[in-house]
């Protein structure tokens, strides 16, 4: 058996990854978010300092959340 899929407007989703920044500090045995979501690398930067600087003992990390869309066959 043949599927033809068809190429609709909107099928092409590569361009709709979304890219957020944390920034994460290990406390009690686990990391975890120590700052607001930022939108590029240099906003996370600056609030990694600012963490850094508040918690001189701390060691805070930038984590990246990348969220991908993609388009399910239909049945």
């Amino acid at each position: 058996m043949t599927v033809w899929h068809r190429t609709m407007p909107g099928d092409d989703l590569t361009g709709r990854t979304r890219h957020r920044w944390l920034v994460e500090g290990w406390e009690n045995g686990e990391w975890g978010p120590v700052a607001s979501t930022s939108d590029s690398i240099p906003e996370a930067k600056l609030k990694q300092a600012g963490v850094a600087r508040r918690f001189p003992n701390a060691t805070p990390r930038i984590v990246r959340e990348t969220t991908t869309y993609t388009v399910e066959e239909q049945p």
